[in-house]
């Protein structure tokens, strides 16, 4: 019994965080409204190993933008493939004109299909919880 409640919270967090995602760049779309180009400066590459002694690999773009005489610094949406981006490639920024540095990359829609993603998975889990849930299985 415990088990099934467990997979149907489980399935409402993922959900949840499948919604907090999109909502978040929706709302990340809304005040980003100014366009610049930007460089990749830099790839920043992050490991992590997991308790089970799996590697991730993050890589993140460093990103360089200027807006009016200020040069703007930031990073860019990590990926696990490490050519999404070029050291010296021009890239198009949406950025906000009231923080210059809360920017985004254009047409990058990366949190809006991760947030697909977990609201998928979350269904799934939620529905063979609730199944199980109702069947006593």
């Amino acid at each position: 019994m415990i088990k099934r409640l467990m997979m149907i919270i489980i399935g409402l967090i993922a959900i949840g965080l499948g919604i907090f995602f999109i909502v978040s760049a929706g709302n990340l779309a809304k005040v980003c409204t100014e366009e610049t180009t930007g460089t990749v400066v830099g790839i920043l590459r992050d490991e992590e190993i997991d308790s089970e002694g799996y590697t991730s690999i993050t890589y993140t773009p460093q990103i360089e933008y200027k807006v009016g005489e200020q040069l703007v610094t930031a990073k860019g949406n990590g990926s696990s493939n490490a050519s999404d981006h070029t050291i010296g490639e021009q890239i198009e920024i949406m950025y906000n004109p009231d923080n210059i540095e809360e920017h985004m990359i254009k047409g990058d829609n990366s949190s809006k299909i991760g947030g697909i993603i977990w609201i998928v998975l979350g269904s799934i889990i939620l529905l063979v919880g609730v199944v199980k849930f109702l069947t006593g299985r």
